[in-house]
């Protein structure tokens, strides 16, 4: 009996200890949200997803975090994804496997991501940053060089966001907290050994501070304004970094929209991530999800900002449709779609498996064996077709209209780049490129260094920037040549189809000209309103003072109907 008792005694012991443990765990982990974004998001406002993703190199782990990530985005309607810490190494990953598809991203997106390029454990790789943008914004992003860690290290990347003449930066970042662990493989000392390689007589934090700050500097000298999300590890006020931020006009917008903010880290006692804007961004909310809500062991941050501060336009909720590669009309794309449904389906044995499975179909139930081998099958040819789509038809934006004066201009400058490129050891085949430069009448390119290409792509650039202004004659000349020559062979066929397409062009240029001609007019953007203020003239030119006085009186002309006679009797 004894034995019994205190065998009872231990297990309960047990069981109030591993309670107390879980109680803890929970306590630290479901804590109340902070801050407010509506459910909805209106019209004008665009929304940011701002994580610590802390690793997607495992299945396991992966397939959890996608959940999440793809549930905050369906319910807070998310417009662009900011992530640090994906712990990937994307380069050595099949083309198939971008990050889109491991995030299992289905929307329009564009996306861009950076990790440390000096070395390679695998697919498995700490550190790194992405970016992706979702939806409607998708059409305002521009990649422009230069947009990742210059030194190739991953401890930042961005993308542009753009419509005309405001450009606004989205910056994603991580920073190395202060400890200095010992493992081969962390981001600290895969830094540590890339200072040391370079003799660069500095840490990864101070590093961070110099390379960060002053790439921030150079983009805001440009005129561009800057949202950036960054894992700081360190405090978001008074740590050495974030500190340096304030000084070049950067501001914390959490604090500043609620003063005092929790700790984002579930083991940690203060702030150590955060968002910080430039001046003319408008943040209207800022909302820091549970750590049991969020994806990692940090708060997720949902971060709105208007539109009209990031790119200059009101933005509506419309995802405007990719152009679609494979048309009925476009006869070309159409044949080359099914030589490669054809080919595919022959690579993958797709009738020969069909017909197998079609003998245990004809009685029902259909045996759950076959009905899995079924799906199977039709997800395969649902790939096919996707694939099959994307590769029937190649889509490109013109710089100007073809003609055989351009095209020997545009592959000039190909050929020149190709040339720089092979000087800084990016190609491949040597041979090919330098046949190429001849023909383009570049001779010896094998002995012309860097800057004679420079100087002559430079001027190549220019006279294909002269000769845009003259594409469309040119287009034209080049037409009738053709037409001239079919005649002069006796395809009397391809001259009639080649007339018939310059009839078409002249027909849609000259309808271009009469629509812009007969439009609407549009008066543009108020830039300045004079108001009268005790018997004087005022100029008001200031964004506030604009809004306000439209408002006054827009509002004082929309409540004359209030007083009319009709409005104060009543019906008879």
């Amino acid at each position: 009996m004894d034995l019994k008792a205190a065998s009872s005694n231990l297990d309960q012991t047990a069981r109030d200890t591993e309670e107390a443990r879980l109680s803890a765990y929970l306590r630290k982990r479901i804590v109340p949200t902070f801050g407010h974004v509506p459910i909805t998001r209106p019209d004008g406002i665009e929304r940011l997803l701002c994580a610590n993703l802390n690793g997607l190199a495992t299945a396991k782990v992966r397939n959890y975090k996608v959940s999440q990530i793809k549930s905050i985005c369906h319910e807070y309607n998310i417009s662009g994804i900011l992530a640090n810490e994906h712990g990937l190494n994307l380069s050595s990953l099949k083309p198939s496997e971008t990050l889109q598809a491991l995030l299992e991203i289905q929307n329009t997106s564009r996306s861009i991501w950076t990790h440390n390029k000096h070395e390679k454990f695998g697919r498995a790789q700490q550190g790194g940053c992405a970016i992706i943008i979702l939806d409607e914004l998708c059409q305002y992003v521009k990649k422009p060089k230069g947009a990742s860690d210059w030194r190739g290290w991953g401890r930042w990347t961005s993308i542009i966001l753009t419509a005309g003449s405001i450009v606004t930066r989205l910056v994603v970042a991580y920073n190395v907290g202060k400890p200095k662990p010992l493992g081969l493989k962390t981001v600290y000392q895969q830094l540590l050994r890339r200072i040391q390689e370079e003799d660069l007589k500095s840490t990864p934090r101070n590093m961070m501070k110099t390379d960060l700050v002053a790439q921030l500097k150079q983009w805001m000298q440009h005129g561009e304004r800057i949202i950036l999300f960054m894992d700081a590890n360190e405090n978001c006020i008074d740590g050495p970094l974030c500190s340096r931020l304030a000084d070049i006009g950067l501001a914390p917008q959490a604090h500043r929209l609620y003063g005092r903010v929790p700790n984002t880290h579930v083991e940690g006692s203060e702030c150590i991530e955060e968002v910080w804007c430039s001046f003319g961004i408008e943040i209207t909310g800022i909302q820091l999800l549970s750590f049991h809500e969020g994806i990692a062991d940090h708060r997720p941050f949902i971060v709105d900002f208007t539109s009209r501060s990031a790119i200059g336009l009101y933005t509506h909720r419309i995802v405007r449709p990719d152009c679609r590669r494979l048309v009925m009309a476009h006869f070309q794309s159409v044949i080359k779609y099914r030589q490669i449904v054809c080919d595919q389906c022959k690579r993958h044995r797709i009738f020969e498996r069909l017909s197998l499975l079609d003998e245990y179909t004809h009685s029902y139930p259909v045996p759950p064996e076959i009905q899995r081998k079924l799906e199977i099958l039709d997800q395969q040819c649902t790939q096919i077709q996707k694939h099959a789509e994307s590769k029937c038809r190649k889509i490109f934006k013109i710089d100007a209209e073809y003609s055989l004066t351009m095209k020997y201009w545009h592959q000039r400058v190909q050929a020149l780049s190709a040339l720089i490129r092979r000087l800084d050891h990016k190609t491949k085949n040597d041979g090919n490129i330098c046949r190429m430069a001849r023909k383009k009448g570049i001779s010896k390119p094998r002995h012309k260094s860097k800057i004679e290409l420079l100087r002559l792509r430079k001027a190549a650039r220019e006279r294909k920037r002269t000769l845009k202004t003259q594409s469309k004659w040119l287009r034209r000349e080049h037409l009738r040549e053709c037409i001239a020559k079919a005649t002069a062979r006796g395809d009397s066929s391809a001259a009639k189809e080649i007339k018939l397409k310059l009839s078409r062009e002249a027909d849609i240029s000259m309808w271009k000209r009469i629509n812009w001609t007969t439009k609407d007019p549009f008066a543009g953007s108020l830039l300045r309103v004079e108001v009268e203020e005790d018997g004087k003239i005022v100029e008001k030119t200031t964004e506030p003072e604009l809004v306000a006085t439209i408002f006054d009186e827009t509002d004082s002309r929309f409540s004359l109907a209030g007083s009319a006679p009709i409005s104060t009797s009543s019906l008879p």
